[in-house]
């Protein structure tokens, strides 16, 4: 019953204040793409280690410090998560704009879905 009490006042909480309910995925999602960016940092020394690989190390390193510095970001400033994410969804919105666009002026007459269109919705 107590349990049953708190989720009530957690869930009154995050209603009331929604920032603190992007709070605990931005700190996991911060984590997650910073233990990301250690990995690429790893993978990019060894990559650099062997002569072809030179240039493949050195773009995986770089990318590694991108995400080690937005995986720290994430963790330190929610707000720009929140704004990255809406971001992303005003992408998605915008590509189901443009196919939707494609198949109305495509002469083809395919009303097919395609694998895309399924991932994308």
């Amino acid at each position: 019953m107590g349990i049953a009490l708190i989720l009530i006042i957690l869930g009154l909480i995050v209603i009331a204040f929604p920032i603190l309910g992007l709070v605990p995925f931005a700190v996991i999602s911060g984590f997650l793409v910073l233990m990301l960016g250690i990995g690429l940092i790893l993978a990019g020394i060894s990559e650099m280690g062997e002569i072809k690989g030179a240039t493949l190390g050195i773009s995986v390193l770089i990318l590694g410090i991108i995400a080690l510095i937005l995986g720290i970001v994430f963790i330190f400033n929610p707000t720009l998560f929140a704004w990255v994410i809406g971001f992303i969804i005003w992408v998605i919105g915008l590509f189901l704009i443009i196919t939707g666009i494609i198949r109305v002026l495509s002469k083809s007459g395919d009303n097919r879905c395609g694998v895309k269109d399924i991932i994308m919705v």
